[in-house]
């Protein structure tokens, strides 16, 4: 998606592009590198340490997920290529 497309597409789905989407802060204990997310709802008491995340910000790291390519491992390959070859056979 170009980043005109992109922002076309949050320009339509949010009224508020910079309002808050969710929170986030670190967990406390385990691991601590990940973030846990609070829904930005008024029932909710936010944290002193959680940061706010914009719908742009929310949806620009959705956008940043997908773009990323996963590629096979040349060890699977040719397991994924019997496999294929056997269902479009019909086995």
């Amino acid at each position: 998606m170009s980043v005109q497309e992109f922002e076309e597409y949050i320009y339509e789905k949010y009224e508020d592009v910079n309002g808050t989407h969710h929170w986030e802060y670190y967990q406390e204990s385990g691991d601590t590198t990940l973030t846990i997310e609070i829904p930005n709802e008024d029932a909710n008491t936010i944290p002193v340490d959680a940061v706010e995340v914009t719908n742009y910000e929310y949806e620009d790291r959705l956008q940043q997920k997908r773009r990323r390519i996963r590629l096979i491992k040349q060890e699977y390959i040719p397991k994924i290529k019997q496999e294929l070859q056997n269902r479009m056979r019909g086995y």
